[in-house]
Formats: structure tokens, C-alpha cells, sequence
């Protein structure tokens, strides 16, 4: 993953290339923005998560199709107070009812060939402080500010980038195409390009704050910042993410 702390962000977006990694039952494949706000220190924080899975235990149709996902939680004194997949609880408002939550990516992107895209972007209403959900420019609904406390004054932490959930016996599945990214390479990888936030002017821009990377186990999964490189800011500050999985420890 590729992630940023600031004292402030109200918001995060990307477009990021649809895949369909193989998973076996009981795992689960991400490609997602993650938007949060708190201190998990003390137990006082909320987070967004949004994207694609491949994750046939966390949709109604228990199928292995590349599917639109969005996760939120709200946690007090190291309590869930709230939250769920989707619309699976009370929370999220719906406001374009033709493009449902799990809804199924049908253009994925093809090894060594073409890569189609899916943007999405995570940001607060300035008036409101409700914090919107687009897919694709197209508004599809919001979590109201009253159900995420904490982040009625914007995040402190965002991050893009994938995420394995691996099966009971522990074994992790790929993520991207199943192979780590040595280079700035669009074919052959997960992708994220356009990454930017909403800035505290609420206004897209490129990324600020104390940049990172985060790989929990670089044997299995990495990332490659294409842009500190390549130069490829026309892109968007892209950068490349996955690998193979198996027997990783986490």
C-alpha cells in the first residue's frame, strides 16, 4: 500500500486497473482506497474502505466475480460501535439505485494486454460534512457524518493499494496479477494512477503529508512507486502493486 498522514485530508481518489486475482474459499483479494481518521492508540477512530474484491464470502452471491465493495466502521474506547459491508446495516445512503454496491466489474483488465479502469473517490461534503462515494464521476451514495463521528473533521490517514485476506489454513492469495512489480511496467501488475486528495480548500490535488509505503511481507507482495523513477506525473503520481501470496505469516 502507498499511504500519507497529514493533520488534515478531506478526501482521496484514484482510479485504479479491475483485475480478477484467483481465489480459493475463505480468501479474499482487494484493490481499495482506505480513508481514516483517529488514533488507534486510544482506541478513538473511523475508517472507509472502498473498492473492488474478489471475495465470494462477502457477497450475497458467493461467486469469485470482480465486484464493487465498500466497507465502514466506527470505533469507540477500542469498542465497533458500528458498521458493515455495503448496505448489509443500516449507514449508507443510496442515491443511484443502477449502480448497486456489489455491483459486477464485466471490463477486467488482461495480462500483458488491455487494462480497463474503475475511478473511485472517497470525499467530504463541506456543508454537511457527509462524506460522498463516486464510482466513475457518477454519485452513488453517502455515509452521513452522524454515524462517523470521527470523521466530521476529515482524516488523518489515507492510503491506496491492495489487500490480501488469506484462508483458515494460511495461506494468502495473490494480489494484482499474482506477480511482484520490479518495474514501472502497466501490464503486468495492479495499478493506481490519478491518485490525489481533497485538500483542506476541498480541492483535488496531488498528495501531501509524510509519504510511505507499507508492505507486510515483501516476499509475497510488493510496491513500486513508478512515479520516484519513472517520472510519470502526467499519470498521475502512479505507482504498481502485487504478488503471488502463498505462506506470507500474516
Amino acid at each position: 500500500m502507498l499511504k500519507t498522514t497529514a493533520k488534515r485530508i478531506n478526501g482521496a481518489q484514484a482510479m485504479m486497473n479491475t483485475l480478477s486475482p484467483i481465489v480459493k474459499p475463505g480468501q479474499s483479494s482487494w484493490s481499495l482506497i482506505w480513508y481514516e481518521n483517529g488514533e488507534l492508540a486510544t482506541g478513538e477512530y473511523d475508517y472507509i474502505i472502498a473498492g473492488w474484491t474478489v471475495a465470494p464470502a462477502l457477497n450475497r452471491y458467493h461467486d469469485y466475480k470482480t465486484r464493487f465493495i465498500t466497507y465502514w466502521s466506527t470505533i469507540s474506547n477500542h469498542q465497533v460501535r458500528g458498521g458493515c459491508y455495503n448496505v448489509l446495516c443500516p449507514g449508507f445512503v443510496q442515491v443511484d439505485s443502477n449502480y448497486p454496491l456489489d455491483q459486477v466489474f464485466s471490463n477486467i483488465s488482461v495480462y500483458n494486454g488491455p487494462q480497463f479502469f474503475a475511478q473511485v473517490a472517497i470525499f467530504q461534503d463541506p456543508v454537511t460534512n457527509n462524506i460522498w462515494l463516486t464510482l466513475n464521476s457518477r454519485a452513488i451514495g453517502y455515509w452521513p457524518s452522524a454515524i462517523l463521528p470521527h470523521l466530521v473533521g476529515g482524516a488523518n490517514y489515507v492510503a491506496w493499494g491492495g489487500l490480501a485476506i488469506a484462508s483458515s489454513d494460511g495461506i494468502s492469495p495473490p494480489m494484482g496479477f499474482g506477480v511482484i512489480p520490479y518495474a514501472w511496467d502497466y501490464k503486468h501488475a495492479g495499478i493506481f494512477k490519478y491518485v490525489q486528495v481533497f485538500d483542506t480548500d476541498h480541492q483535488w490535488t496531488v498528495p501531501y503529508g509524510n509519504w510511505d509505503k507499507y508492505e507486510d511481507n515483501s516476499k509475497c507482495y510488493s510496491v513500486f512507486l513508478g512515479y520516484l523513477t519513472q517520472g510519470n506525473a502526467d499519470e498521475g503520481w502512479p505507482f504498481t502493486y502485487g504478488g503471488p501470496g502463498g505462506e506470507c505469516g500474516v
